[in-house]
């Protein structure tokens, strides 16, 4: 006997859906607002562990306030629930759409009170998403049982939640400014209040019909005018922060990059989280110090070695530029995370002028996944059309987008552990932190390390001690390492503290400084190595003993480096935290005692 479905039966279903769905996209939208508003504050604060654990524990926390005083009837009544749902995606939208550029702006104008609108717009939002899933619930006692009105709305709602984050990092993050993401976002809140306006207008259940359309109309232009204004306003706001006029930005997976002209000297300098990664009005006083004592160390018994360097970090291919200048390198390897980085600083006239093309000697091709592809003697190449290992379509004028090629990592690496197979330079873009532990029998004559200072706990990791017996396993006999290592003026700790984890970790160091007027003075690094006292004894008479290195320099000589290892009577005695040493489990991380240090200029 056929199933007969009565009308009332086909709308309950109906009306499910739209809220099922409902729910999943304002799930995706309440997650996402989170991920935008603790990187946004990750931006402006520099710590993102604190952040992202503030922005969502305090969010959560307005949620369940929300939520809870639901149970009050003088809260909320049962009437008209439909327009407060409709009210409440419209506030959510707006607030959240506009949640960034707002916290920029008082950064910019009175930072004093940035903290203060944190709490505030994460509060606000993180209430009007706890009454999101209560209102959507009593609405749907209409048309379901208890057990399907949770699954509808809690399951949705959470799967809506991890596809918004998938969304996130995978994409918006890569492709749309991070001000204007929340626009983007808002729409989908938009969305739900749209659909939920069309469908219970027809049912006939609204009552504020006019009205309703009217807050659609005003939220619609508003949304719309805040898309379009709102990167000329954040532009104006981040100027504010530079010296020097803003020439281009990216927003790539790992890092915000600012470029910005000196108008007197015409030099670029080059941001990475708003912190100066190098000026062009004196970048040789940085790259310079960081390759050529190294190399020298390294080459001073035998200057006819051939030698194999690994460079961590270094994405923007200046300190690559100088090593690339030696004779006797035989390879060079260098690995970046971020792959937009390395693109940017191959692409931009900006940055080319000073690493001199660098990356068009590269011979393998740059690949989102870590893994990478021989191309012989081709320069470094980005797929300009369909993907495929055509070389016809490979032309270096155009470097859009990058390839993919999906090789196992495992067979890369086991590539790798043959020196006679690698090419001249190879460029990887994976964390060095996992590269050093992963490649075996592979070794380098010289490591050089050219990270950011240590900001972040994502930073720290790369100066702890783990992270440089890692290091110590792919030195090569006599081989040498170096790593900038911030300022041992203004963060004397910090300086001390990497020096005493390189020890820790079984090198002997030599730290030394020279003044670099971009960084604000004094500047810092440490060579590890294995030497005898007698051994180096040998090495460093070459800069006593000559007047140039093997290459062309602009600012250092040999006989500067002696003098750059002397400090004063207590320059090397630390004021805080005498033993501190950097272990990923330590107290307090490295990344604490930075942030403590440059507080106090």
């Amino acid at each position: 006997m056929a199933t007969i479905t009565r009308p009332e039966d086909r709308q309950n279903r109906t009306a499910r859906w739209y809220i099922a769905s409902s729910m999943f996209l304002t799930g995706l939208c309440g997650f996402v607002f989170e991920c935008i508003l603790s990187t946004s504050a990750t931006h402006i604060f520099g710590n993102s562990t604190k952040e992202w654990s503030f922005t969502i524990s305090f969010m959560m926390l307005t949620m369940g306030l929300a939520s809870y005083l639901q149970k009050f009837k003088s809260f909320m009544k049962n009437e008209k629930l439909i327009e407060k749902f409709i009210i409440i995606e419209m506030s959510l939208a707006i607030l959240g759409a506009f949640a960034p550029l707002l916290l920029f702006t008082t950064h910019a104008f009175a930072p004093e009170k940035v903290g203060v609108i944190q709490v505030l717009l994460v509060g606000g939002i993180g209430f009007l998403i706890g009454l999101e899933i209560p209102v959507a619930q009593r609405i749907n006692e209409r048309y379901a049982s208890l057990a399907k009105n949770i699954s509808d709305t809690l399951a949705l709602d959470y799967f809506g939640a991890f596809v918004g984050a998938q969304l996130f990092y995978r994409f918006f993050l890569k492709e749309i400014p991070l001000e204007q993401i929340s626009f983007v976002v808002a729409g989908f809140n938009y969305l739900v209040a749209v659909m939920a306006f069309l469908y219970f207008y027809r049912s006939g259940s609204l009552q504020n019909i006019r009205q309703t359309r009217v807050l659609i109309g005003v939220t619609a232009v508003v949304l719309l005018a805040g898309f379009l204004i709102t990167p000329k306003i954040t532009m104006s706001e981040r100027q504010k922060f530079f010296r020097d006029h803003i020439v281009v930005e990216k927003q790539t997976e790992y890092q915000h990059i600012v470029v910005t002209q000196n108008p007197r000297t015409q030099e670029y300098d080059l941001f990475l989280n708003a912190h100066l990664q190098f000026s062009g009005d004196d970048q040789e006083r940085y790259h310079e110090p960081l390759v050529h004592p190294a190399m020298a160390l390294r080459l001073a018994e035998n200057r006819q070695d051939s030698l194999n360097v690994l460079i961590l970090g270094g994405g923007d291919g200046l300190a690559a530029n100088l090593v690339r200048r030696y004779a006797n390198v035989k390879s060079i390897t260098l690995v970046d995370i971020d792959p937009e980085m390395v693109k940017f600083c191959a692409t931009r006239p900006e940055v080319t002028r000073y690493n001199q093309d660098v990356f068009r000697d590269a011979k393998l091709a740059v690949l989102r996944s870590g893994a990478i592809v021989p191309v012989d003697t081709i320069p470094l190449f980005y797929e300009n059309e369909s993907a495929g290992d055509n070389r016809e379509l490979y032309r270096r004028e155009e470097i859009t987008k990058v390839v993919d090629f999906k090789l196992k990592i495992d067979k890369l690496f086991a590539e790798l552990t043959d020196p006679a197979a690698t090419p001249q330079f190879i460029v990887l873009n994976y964390d060095a932190d996992r590269f050093v532990d992963k490649v075996k029998n592979r070794k380098w004559d010289v490591v050089i390390i050219d990270f950011p200072d240590p900001q972040t706990i994502e930073l720290a990791k790369l100066y702890s001690y783990e992270f440089y017996v890692k290091v110590h396993s792919v030195l090569a006999k006599n081989g040498v390492i170096v790593t900038q290592a911030t300022s041992p003026y203004y963060a004397k700790d910090v300086f001390l503290c990497i020096k005493r984890t390189m020890e820790a970790a079984g090198f002997k160091t030599i730290p030394y400084q020279g003044f670099v007027g971009s960084f604000g003075g004094n500047w810092g690094w440490i060579i590890g190595h294995t030497f005898s006292a007698v051994e180096l004894a040998r090495r460093m008479a070459f800069f006593k003993d000559n007047r140039s290195f093997a290459v062309k320099t602009r600012y250092l000589t040999p006989r500067m480096f002696p003098m750059m290892q002397l400090f004063g009577k207590e320059d090397l005695i630390a004021d805080e935290f005498p033993g501190v040493i950097n272990y990923l489990t330590s107290t307090p991380t490295l990344d604490i005692i930075y942030e403590k240090a440059w507080k106090k200029i």
